[in-house]
């Protein structure tokens, strides 16, 4: 299957997603999802901090995802025919995979594309012109002006991408040959078109040896998370496959932040009973961003393979509650978190939804509170 074939793998345009050429609706949307995610990153911030590495992780997530929306919002200001921007309606609410595929094919051809196209001053120069002298709307000048904007500020470098790795770090706190580490990546799915974040916590089992980025041990981790990872793969057989794939690497806590659904009645399909309070407020444009905590803990370890001529490896097993909807998940715990103004709070109070979330508002001010 080709690269083209797998973006397009499960995906119905027709069923899944909506193109928005509207240039008002295309400027909302990026407008409120930049103010959600702002949002989002302050309440991890509150209840990560910055300081330690999985509060790190996440922001490398939320800053690059936020420099996307924000270049996006360049790209689509001004929107040709062929060039709508595609958002998945279902159980996502975020742009459609092959956008990133856009920006980085943007990104490779960045200086060629530049250079054919005017200068900027020479653009302003022509618009003014245009209509002073000619009292003409200047929208063919306007576009190629928003077009260069958008060109110069593109960086490939900082902005979301199908695969994230992050930092390693050692956190190994007792006297011991084994030492542990915490290593993180991110993910923007293609079958589910919505970001993931893994959070992993390993032992690496080799005896007196430590673990640096260049290790070729550190390479096959790289390798096996970006072709195991995916959001219709659950966490317990993600993490087995880990364990099985690296015979060094040995996961003691994995965890996965699911950001998304974003519901919004504007752009999305919002489920019911969400989507008759939402529409009885559409002309507040009210969203809501939920996204969900996913934890899978080792509880203890077998021998596998072992004869009288070799040790045999070491196997993680991971402990799932009884409980069927963890189970079915395959997951130790999860935790669920919802992001929504403060007038739509207010209105929320006398109803149940998402009263098994953990919630958070955000004020006119755009200080974000939490919910008791």
């Amino acid at each position: 299957m080709s690269r083209e074939e797998e973006i397009w793998h499960d995906f119905s345009l027709e069923e899944n997603c909506v193109e928005v050429s509207d240039l008002n609706r295309v400027r909302l949307y990026f407008a409120q999802f930049t103010l959600a995610l702002d949002a989002l990153s302050r309440v991890f911030w509150l209840n990560l901090g910055d300081k330690n590495f999985e509060g790190g992780a996440v922001d490398h997530c939320l800053s690059r995802l936020r420099e996307t929306f924000r270049v996006l919002g360049m790209k689509h200001f001004y929107t040709g025919v062929g060039e709508e921007l595609k958002i998945d309606t279902t159980d996502s609410g975020f742009f459609h995979f092959s956008t990133l595929t856009g920006l980085r094919a943007d990104g490779e051809r960045r200086k060629d594309l530049l250079t054919e196209l005017p200068t900027t001053e020479s653009l302003k120069r022509s618009i003014l012109d245009r209509v002073v002298s000619y009292r003409s709307h200047p929208r063919d000048l306007q576009v190629q002006l928003a077009r260069r904007l958008y060109l110069e500020q593109l960086d490939k470098t900082r902005i979301m991408s199908e695969f994230l790795p992050g930092s390693l770090h050692e956190v190994t706190t007792l006297e011991t040959d084994i030492r542990s580490y915490f290593w993180s990546f991110s993910t923007y799915d293609k079958a589910l078109n919505r970001p993931f974040v893994y959070l992993i916590y390993f032992t690496y089992e080799r005896p007196g040896h430590a673990l640096g980025t260049k290790d070729l041990c550190f390479t096959d981790l790289c390798d096996a998370a970006e072709n195991i990872a995916s959001g219709r793969t659950s966490l317990l057989a993600f993490s087995r496959m880990l364990d099985d794939t690296l015979p060094y690497i040995s996961p003691k806590v994995v965890k996965r932040i699911i950001l998304g659904p974003y519901h919004s009645p504007t752009f999305t399909k919002v489920p019911e009973p969400m989507d008759s309070l939402l529409t009885s407020h559409s002309d507040r444009f009210p969203f809501v961003l939920t996204w969900e905590t996913e934890t899978l803990l080792s509880d203890r370890e077998t021998t596998t393979d072992a004869s009288w001529l070799k040790k045999g490896r070491l196997r993680q097993v991971f402990w799932i509650p009884k409980n069927f909807e963890l189970s079915s998940r395959g997951v130790s715990s999860l935790e669920r978190f919802a992001l929504y103004p403060y007038w739509l709070g207010q209105h929320m109070a006398n109803t149940q939804l998402l009263d098994t979330y953990q919630r958070y508002v955000i004020d006119s001010e755009e200080r974000v509170h939490g919910v008791n």
